[in-house]
């Protein structure tokens, strides 16, 4: 079975590419029908509304996500259905976008999910982690912001990850440029990724003593 790979990097990010089994449905009307009721449910609150229209807006501006181009760059083309997912308890993000990558127009369909390559698990076990903490002398903690977000998706993949919104009344249509939370390989992507630039650095780090 073969795998989403990694490819080579651009100046800013790693750029990937992503392996299909094969096409998909668009489910571009059921997306639409269920942007319906997302614009109900906003238009109810208009707080909620505002928040998530920033969300979008600042994707846009940070390139997490462009406007869709008339003609397809890839082989297939699919809609993400979205969603607010409000969680009052968080200390940060009180707001998400959720987005359904396995959500399909019909029973018989298939969502982009069920179409492409989930490539094998890469996390490491918990129990190794500890383990291997109490063995070294010195640990190294770090978080990655939006890491999945850090990764570029390839030209040709990008159209697999569209969504549509709602700006002043109009549809407007737009895709992600970055690897998108929710979709079955990403988490292999994301593992490959950190595995990949891991591997480069030297294997002797001189830590500079405390005392």
């Amino acid at each position: 079975m073969t795998t989403p790979m990694i490819s080579a990097c651009s100046q800013e990010r790693q750029v990937t590419v992503r392996d299909w089994k094969r096409p998909s449905d668009t489910n571009e009307q059921q997306s639409r029908k269920r942007l319906q009721n997302v614009d109900r449910k906003l238009d109810k609150t208009h707080e909620l509304k505002r928040v998530y229209n920033n969300i979008i807006s600042e994707q846009l501006s940070q390139g997490v996500v462009e406007v869709a181009p008339d003609t397809p760059t890839g082989d297939r083309v699919y809609y993400m259905p979205h969603k607010p997912v409000v969680r009052q308890s968080a200390t940060t993000t009180k707001v998400r976008m959720v987005f359904d990558a396995s959500a399909k127009p019909n029973a018989s369909a298939e969502s982009i999910n069920d179409c492409m390559y989930t490539g094998p698990p890469l996390q490491p076990n918990l129990w190794d982690i500890l383990v291997r903490a109490r063995l070294m002398q010195n640990l190294i903690l770090a978080d990655i912001q939006k890491a999945f977000l850090q990764i570029e998706a390839k030209e040709e993949d990008r159209d697999s990850f569209r969504f549509l919104h709602t700006v002043n009344g109009m549809e407007k249509h737009l895709r992600f440029t970055r690897v998108q939370f929710g979709a079955e390989a990403s988490p292999f992507v994301l593992g490959a990724t950190l595995q990949h630039h891991l591997g480069n650095q030297p294997l002797n780090i001189k830590i500079p003593s405390t005392r």
